[in-house]
């Protein structure tokens, strides 16, 4: 999502540095709690220039939610960013770019094909499937050597183009979290 209405606080009790912000995302907005910890580790970290906690910057967030009993509500801590550009390449491990059948598919495969030949190999396998009549669809797998690096430019190029239905991304399972206090905890 996207980083706003970011405000950097200091903790009472032991003169740390946190932030809250709002995540906006296509469909919804979340407030994300970056305390302390995770500040110090990923705050004011500098990407390509930029502070990472920038307004308006493009962010993956990695965050637990947790019930707050003397507020009665969900919130959302952050324990790590991460610049949305670098990490998507590889958390996408698989596409399938569903396809209208009509003419404008041979230009999206002629598209897809030079954009696979002229770049080398990445980590994310795609296929392609033809949405049929009856509304089944019939896929197809890429060869594995022509993998792709899906950026979100590469996305939503080929997710946007006029022969495309719609799109199946899988991705790659993500490690549990080793928590501070013992125990393991899987990431929402």
């Amino acid at each position: 999502g996207v980083a706003t209405g970011i405000q950097k606080k200091i903790t009472k009790e032991t003169k740390k540095a946190w932030a809250f912000f709002t995540l906006a995302t296509k469909t919804q907005n979340y407030s994300i709690n970056l305390f302390p910890e995770a500040y110090e580790e990923c705050g004011h970290v500098e990407s390509e220039g930029r502070l990472l906690l920038d307004e308006g910057r493009h962010l993956l967030v990695e965050a637990e939610l947790v019930f707050r009993q003397d507020r009665g509500e969900w919130g959302v801590n952050a324990y790590r960013l991460s610049a949305l550009e670098k990490r998507v390449p590889g958390l996408v491990k698989r596409v399938l770019f569903v396809l209208h059948p009509v003419a404008a598919a041979e230009d999206f495969l002629q598209k897809l094909s030079a954009r696979l030949m002229a770049e080398p190999s990445g980590p994310t396998a795609l296929q392609i499937g033809f949405r049929q009549a009856d509304e089944r669809v019939l896929q197809a797998d890429i060869a594995g050597s022509l993998g792709a690096n899906m950026t979100p430019e590469f996305f939503k190029e080929f997710s946007q183009h006029p022969a495309c239905a719609g799109t199946v991304v899988e991705t790659v399972p993500q490690p549990e979290r080793e928590r501070k206090w013992g125990g393991k905890r899987k990431n929402p």
